[in-house]
This record gives C-alpha cells, sequence and structure tokens, in this order.
C-alpha cells in the first residue's frame, strides 16, 4: 500500500472505483463511515484480561484499550474514506487513562519510567505507555478527555501541573480525577476516610487552559459509604476551597445552587495483587461491594 503523504496527494481518479464490490455499489457512503466507526473502535483486548484481583481493574478497564486499524489496509479507497474516523469522537481514542502513584497499582503496559530514571523515580508523567510515548503534536492534539487514577499522596498541584508541562499539545477539554478505594490513606489498616487533597483558595494551578470540565469519583466500600458521604458533604459545603485553578488562572467549580452528585456500584475484589492475604475489615468471598460518587466542576464567569 502506498504511504499515507502519497495517499493523501492521490486525486479520486487514481484510485480504483472498486465498481465490482457490493460494499461500493450496494451501500451509501453515510453507511460505509458507519461500518468504518464501528471496526475502527476503540475495545478491550480479549487476550489480555486484567487480573481481577489487580488494583486496577474495575468497569471500564478489565483490559488494555486496542484497535484494529487493519481496514485502512483492504484498498486505497477504504483508506481514504475511512482513515479520518481514527480520531472520531466515538472511536475511544480521544480519551486516555493515566496512573499515579506506586507503579504496581497501575496496568503493566503503564509502568514505562523516562530515561535516565531511576527505579524508584515517580513515573507520574504522560508518557507511561508505549501507545503514548509514540504520539506526536499531532495525536495528542485529538485527546480531548483525560482520566488520572491517583493515590492520595501523590495528588497534588506539583504533579499535575509537571504532568501537563511534560507535553504542551496534551489540551484535553475533560479532566477526571479518580480515587479509588485502594487510594485512600492507610485504607489496610481501616483507617476512616478523610480527603486531602483539597485545591485550597490560593492553590497553584492543577488544569491545562483547555479544561472546561473536571469530574471528582470518590470510591470505597460498602461499609465505608456512610464516610465517604461525609466526604462528600465537606465538599459541597466548602466551595471555596474545592476550586480547581487552571494555568490562566481560572477555577473550575461546583454549580452555585444545587450540586447534583452521581452514584455508582460495583462488584470488587476482596483481595488484591501484592497484599499479605484477606483484610479483616473486608467480607468473606472474593467480591465485595464499590460505591461511587461522582462530582462534576465546570468553568465559571
Amino acid at each position: 500500500m502506498a504511504s499515507a503523504a502519497q495517499v493523501q496527494t492521490l486525486d479520486l481518479s487514481q484510485v480504483h472505483p472498486q465498481t465490482q464490490s457490493p460494499l461500493y455499489m450496494t451501500f451509501p457512503t453515510e453507511m460505509r463511515l458507519a461500518i468504518y466507526t464501528l471496526v475502527l473502535a476503540s475495545f478491550p483486548d480479549p487476550n489480555e484480561p486484567y487480573p481481577f484481583q489487580s488494583y486496577y481493574y474495575r468497569p471500564g478497564y478489565t483490559a488494555p484499550v486496542k484497535n484494529d486499524l487493519r481496514l485502512l489496509r483492504v484498498c486505497k479507497q477504504v483508506y481514504i474514506e475511512a482513515k479520518g474516523l481514527i480520531w472520531d469522537p466515538t472511536s475511544g481514542r480521544t480519551e486516555e487513562a493515566f496512573w499515579w502513584g506506586d507503579h504496581r497499582r497501575r496496568p503493566l503496559d503503564h509502568r514505562e519510567r523516562l530515561p535516565g530514571a531511576g527505579p524508584r523515580e515517580e513515573r507520574n508523567h504522560p508518557l507511561q505507555s508505549r501507545r503514548a510515548r509514540a504520539f506526536k503534536d499531532e495525536q495528542w492534539s485529538k485527546i480531548t478527555k483525560v482520566e488520572i487514577f491517583s493515590q492520595m499522596y501523590a495528588c497534588k498541584s506539583e504533579t499535575f501541573k509537571s504532568f501537563f508541562n511534560m507535553v504542551p499539545s496534551l489540551q484535553p477539554k475533560i479532566v477526571k480525577l479518580t480515587i479509588r478505594y485502594t487510594d485512600w490513606w492507610w485504607w489496610e489498616q481501616n483507617l476512616p476516610l478523610e480527603l486531602t487533597i483539597a485545591p485550597g483558595k490560593n492553590s497553584q494551578s492543577f488544569l491545562p487552559n483547555s479544561c472546561e470540565i473536571f469530574i471528582l469519583e470518590l470510591e470505597t466500600i460498602e461499609s465505608k459509604k456512610g464516610q465517604l458521604k461525609e466526604q462528600v458533604k465537606l465538599i459541597t459545603d466548602n466551595k471555596k476551597l474545592w476550586k480547581w485553578p487552571r494555568m490562566d488562572g481560572r477555577r473550575l467549580a461546583l454549580d452555585d445552587d444545587e450540586v447534583v452528585v452521581k452514584d455508582w456500584e460495583w462488584m470488587g475484589p476482596t483481595r488484591f495483587e501484592h497484599s499479605a492475604g484477606a483484610f479483616d475489615h473486608h467480607p468473606m468471598g472474593n467480591q465485595m461491594k464499590y460505591c461511587v460518587k461522582v462530582l462534576t466542576f465546570k468553568l465559571r464567569g
């Protein structure tokens, strides 16, 4: 097949019209594009599922994300029609997930260190996967949503700032921060939940100037559901302390009137990799209920 540069310079008259193909003679362009979009969409790799007892297994993150681009090799006509759909908003490729904290708390394909970094150096950077390290500025600029899974200790202004400054072309519209059950301080000892990531009134910048929506997702287990509700109430009762600043000084805040808190639940593991065994404060069996609360902050004014 010709290179991308060569194909982009070709006129359609120089490409075989594929009149012998039912795909082109039977289906209208709109239907072909719908088919291409489905074929090029991201999907969890069924051949490499994440272990259920891993710290990073959860709904939506059950395996590494994969894209099958073999469709683009079928012929030049398909390539010309479908290549623009690789970064379609529905493809899943415009969203990227990252993990901050201990490298054992993240998927194997997100444990890359920066060149020259020591074995204990933090890996809280955007180049933590081979996929991301292959991105050029053009690909980074296509990312519209970033999801960050962070242990509590790593969730601070300096981490946000260095993360986004490392790749200036990464300018997402939406940033989502998830604090999992195992990200809270001393969850192993069953200590009460304490959220210590409030940006504060005079905090430094956290988010890129492109960010218009910031989503905070907080998770715990069913036995601490009441504590999680109290932590969320502390946020909604102290809105001035929970305004997330962008690098240009503008802030993302909760609604001034009624704050909508979304809830969802899922069944997850009672034990985890690299742990000594069962935890006394966990129920018996292999699964327990996880409770999640979601708050949305938007650019105000």
